[in-house]
């Protein structure tokens, strides 16, 4: 994916932007431009590395922090230097694998229903809540780490198709996010 970045050289003075970058996939090209004033061509330095023209194509693939700076050079003079920070972060790509059925007949084996979230440590706020076929609710929980056992007021439930709602927030993203399904309880 390709985004464009316009730089502007026309500061007298040494000016600071910033940009942060999620990453989420193994890397991004940004395409950073300046607007020609005068004579000469532009120097870019990224990382003691140097380009010259009115644009550079940088392609992001390591977390950290990087710093761009633009000039403008002609001969032996130069503009006053542009400062341009990039933060590259990583994505906040939060993966919840929900199990589809399980055996709570007692033989160690599979026992538990429990979604499961990585990286966990993002999940901020949770509710779990199973209902039955008819719709009432057989079991609720605001902690990710506890699992169902498959009873309903210490009763093993029947076997059939319970439908589960998990909503949930993360530490980057108050807003909460709902998924359901269904899991088939098996003795």
């Amino acid at each position: 994916m390709k985004f464009f970045i316009l730089i502007i050289l026309l500061f007298p003075l040494n000016v600071v932007s910033q940009q942060i970058i999620e990453l989420c996939d193994t890397s991004l090209t940004f395409l950073y431009s300046t607007i020609p004033t005068g004579n000469g061509v532009t120097q870019w330095e990224v990382n003691n590395q140097y380009y010259y023209g009115d644009e550079v194509s940088i392609t992001w693939s390591s977390i950290g922090e990087y710093t761009l700076i633009a000039s403008r050079v002609n001969d032996d003079c130069s503009s006053e230097p542009v400062t341009y920070n990039v933060n590259i972060i990583a994505c906040e790509n939060i993966q919840c694998f929900v199990p589809n059925s399980f055996t709570p007949d007692g033989n160690s084996l599979n026992n538990g229903w429990i979604p499961i979230f990585f990286p966990e440590y993002l999940v901020k706020e949770y509710q779990l809540i199973i209902y039955n076929r008819w719709g009432e609710i057989i079991w609720e929980s605001f902690d990710f780490k506890i699992q169902w056992d498959g009873t309903y007021n210490n009763k093993n439930c029947q076997d059939g198709v319970y439908i589960w709602m998990i909503t949930y927030n993360t530490i980057k993203d108050p807003y909460n996010k709902i998924i359901y399904g269904h899991v088939n309880l098996i003795r």
